[in-house]
């Protein structure tokens, strides 16, 4: 009972890390239809003339409390906004776009890239689930099924979104849980004893589909960077309660797991919400965050092999529990570091992989030492040489990742008060030192 305990405090870790008030986004607009002023919006608006190199502009809602949060070319800025500044800022949203601005009301920043995620998942998923559930008895009309129904997922959404919104929020989470629905149709149909092929076909089909239409209308809420770090805690969570059923039982059945699974995908859902609601998540913190957890569920992999595996006359033997609970420990340890060592910074896309790359080039120069130094006539000697010492040079890439972006340039810029009326962003912020308020943040537009 305790190392279960344990075990799931060490997964509510990463929720512990951060622990601030929770943020609601708002329109800028009084009809709710802009969620975010975008580069286009702002070419034509003009809200803010003083932000050099403006990219975009969210508002949040804590409270009585809005926050005005703006993404710049050198940063994202995070400013208080009062009630007053709020009206005004909203009625000149709503003059824009009741004159100039009406055919610029509707945001399809993610569309484009909502249609390329959606050839894989069609030819890849859609189109063999549909071959599966009709079941020809010929191989052409397979193909023909095949082709065009892969091509009717592509089509149908492509005339869907035309004249509808598809923020870079909706076309991540959309995409991404219609690939995780697939996962979660094979757990239910376990749970519901479907046997026929196309039964689960039908189920894993639905629930892909599902997924797609709830991440669209649960996307309009988020950025794409907090879309990110919702499906990845979502992945972490299907595998990692699963992990904790097998730490808690002896024999764990086959529907118990695909139990876990369902909740996982729930709760690691519920949980990257409560992560990325009202953060400013960067571009590259959801790749560090997630090259974390497999960090760290690797390294117990790595250390079991490396300290606690036996030999034997056959060979060598794996304790199975020993293995999961030293991986699911690792996992939520590794979410933590992750969490913590990304908080305070903006982060760009590259950076994130820079840790990602360090740490799988750190596995594999370890385990190249490894191949050169162990004892080749001693398998299991071998074994753990290459799994101790690929272990270390992981770690110690992903220590150098995290010490490579964690710089001064990349500390985040919410704290700063600049004066845009006197002084362009660019020397504000080189500057960082200019104390005066914003007009437009103390809500004289």
């Amino acid at each position: 009972m305790k190392k279960v305990f344990l075990a799931f405090s060490l997964m509510l870790a990463p929720a512990l890390a951060l622990g601030q008030t929770m943020e609601i986004p708002v329109s800028f607009d009084s009809n709710g239809k802009i969620m975010e002023w975008t580069r286009k919006l702002e070419s034509q608006a003009s809200l803010f003339p003083e932000v050099a190199d403006f990219k975009s502009a969210v508002l949040w809602k804590a409270d009585t409390l809005y926050t005005l949060e703006i993404t710049a070319g050198l940063g994202r800025m995070r400013k208080p906004l009062p009630k007053s500044g709020y009206d005004t800022l909203k009625l000149k949203v709503d003059n824009f776009l009741t004159s100039s601005g009406g055919s610029l009301a509707l945001n399809q920043e993610g569309r484009g890239a909502y249609l390329l995620w959606q050839i894989p998942l069609s030819l890849g998923w859609y189109g063999p689930a549909v071959v599966t559930l009709a079941d020809p008895e010929s191989g052409t009309t397979g193909a023909g099924l095949y082709l065009t129904s892969a091509a009717a997922t592509y089509f149908i959404p492509f005339l869907i979104t035309k004249n509808h919104q598809i923020t870079s929020g909706q076309e991540h989470l959309s995409i991404a849980y219609g690939f995780r629905g697939i996962a979660a149709g094979g757990a239910l149909s376990d749970l519901l004893g479907l046997k026929d092929s196309r039964a689960i076909s039908g189920t894993m089909l639905a629930t892909s589909i599902s997924g797609q239409i709830a991440g669209y209308h649960w996307g309009k809420s988020f950025t794409k960077p907090q879309g990110r770090i919702i499906s990845h805690y979502a992945t972490f969570g299907m595998v990692d309660l699963p992990m904790l059923f097998v730490a808690a039982q002896n024999e764990p059945s086959d529907k118990s797991l695909s139990f876990a699974m369902l909740i996982g995908l729930a709760g690691g859902s519920y949980l990257g919400r409560r992560l990325a609601m009202g953060q400013n998540v960067s571009d590259g913190e959801p790749t560090i965050v997630a090259t974390s957890g497999w960090t760290g569920m690797a390294a117990g992999a790595g250390l079991y092999f490396c300290a606690f595996s036996h030999a034997d006359h056959d060979g060598f033997t794996i304790n199975g529990r020993q293995l999961n609970n030293l991986c699911l420990m690792g996992s939520a340890f590794g979410l933590y570091c992750g969490q913590r060592f990304t908080r305070g910074y903006n982060f760009s896309r590259g950076d994130g992989f820079i840790v990602t790359g360090t740490t799988a080039g750190g596995a594999l120069l370890g385990a190249g030492f490894g191949f050169l130094i162990a004892p080749h006539e001693d398998g299991f000697g071998m074994l753990r040489t290459i799994s101790g010492l690929s272990t270390i040079g992981m770690l110690s890439g992903y220590a150098l990742g995290i010490k490579t972006v964690r710089n001064q340039e990349h500390k985040r810029l919410g704290i700063l008060d600049i004066n845009f009326d006197a002084v362009p962003l660019g020397l504000a912020l080189a500057a960082n030192k200019t104390k005066t308020k914003i007009p437009w943040i103390t809500g004289s537009f």
